[in-house]
């Protein structure tokens, strides 16, 4: 069974690493297609799982969950004065 777990987590990393290769890719149906299959196919990898795993290590998610953690401070008014323009006949 530990060879199974292995062999699972070998694809989950794999499908890992193309879920962020296509994250790079420019924005179009091609790209929308292979992110929804690699979270498809990474959910369906996780379930199958015989016993329960560790979630791998990533540097990029990890480092996501940094920077989304951070709380940034909108400012209540523009520092500038808003132009209106008049519009068009």
């Amino acid at each position: 069974m530990d060879r199974v777990n292995e062999v699972l987590k070998q694809f989950v990393r794999v499908e890992h690493y193309r879920l962020h290769c296509a994250e790079q890719w420019a924005d179009g149906p091609y790209k929308d297609a292979v992110l929804a299959s690699a979270c498809s196919k990474l959910e369906r990898l996780e379930a199958s799982a015989i016993a329960p795993h560790e979630a791998p290590l990533c540097m990029v998610c990890e480092n996501r969950k940094a920077r989304s953690a951070q709380v940034l401070m909108f400012p209540s008014r523009p520092k500038g004065a808003v132009e209106v323009m008049p519009r068009a006949a």
